[in-house]
């Protein structure tokens, strides 16, 4: 079934696929286009240089119009499990 969320989510998955952000990396979960895995490399020269962390993100029907819930991997920072949301 594709819905105004799922379309949009397919249109932003080839944006990024076609003209990817320095430092961060994404893509649907087993096709399940409306969670996705990504990593955001740390910046150069900041404190999070050299750090990898990987999130997970979990996008409803609403989105745009709502953000998506994310849970960073506690495997990526210091054992630290993170979740809350972001936009």
């Amino acid at each position: 079934m594709s819905t105004p969320a799922r379309k949009r989510l397919m249109r932003d998955f080839k944006r990024l696929q076609q003209d990817p952000p320095a430092g961060i990396s994404g893509a649907p979960h087993d096709n399940n286009i409306m969670l996705w895995n990504a990593v955001i490399f740390g910046p150069d020269d900041t404190p999070w240089d050299g750090g990898t962390f990987k999130l997970t993100l979990q996008f409803t029907e609403d989105y745009p119009n709502k953000p998506p819930t994310e849970c960073l991997d506690a495997c990526f920072y210091f054992g630290l499990a993170l979740f809350g949301n972001i936009w």
